[in-house]
């Protein structure tokens, strides 16, 4: 015979000892306070439910109980409109100074301008001493126009050896 399970059978056999529970002394008093205390609380209110409710309070207190519910929810959507386009506008601004010009403010530091004399690149370039140029920069600590005049300097470069046609007119 197949003996079933002991939780199957009607007086299951176990070789385990029962062992009473017994409840500490006032239970009850002891699941008393604040943290126990599982009743529906009403939800805490935002700052534009506050405004509102005040808003409405005041034109009660103004005009008395009137018809002011339609009005009061039209008031309502003009204050939240209000406020949408106030916050757009201050993004706006905020993202437009954090850009700057050219959005160099936080992104990119701003170079600096040179004070080139473009009519002498323009009708001199054949006769400027390019090395003593170039070294005069460096030395100066000006490597963004030392590296101009050495590209104008190549640039003489090909048009002596007549691989380009220099024309400063089309820079």
């Amino acid at each position: 015979m197949l003996r079933a399970d002991s939780v199957l059978v009607k007086n299951p056999v176990s070789e385990n000892v029962v062992y009473p529970k017994q409840f500490k002394e006032n239970v009850p008093s002891r699941y008393k306070g604040n943290e126990f205390d599982y009743s529906v609380s009403k939800p805490k209110e935002s700052f534009g439910q506050k405004l509102m409710r005040k808003i409405n309070k005041l034109l009660q207190s103004i005009f008395g109980e009137t018809a002011f519910t339609k009005s009061l929810e039209f008031t309502g959507l003009l204050i939240r409109l209000f406020v949408i386009i106030l916050v757009g506008f201050l993004l706006y601004f905020i993202i437009r100074y954090i850009l700057g010009k050219d959005g160099n403010f936080i992104f990119g530091k701003k170079n600096k301008k040179l004070d080139l004399n473009v009519e002498e690149l323009h009708e001199n370039i054949h006769e400027i001493n390019f090395p003593e140029s170039i070294a005069g920069f460096e030395h100066a600590g000006d490597y963004r126009s030392a590296i101009r005049y050495q590209f104008l300097f190549i640039l003489k470069k090909l048009s002596d050896k007549k691989l380009i046609t220099w024309n400063p007119e089309n820079q």
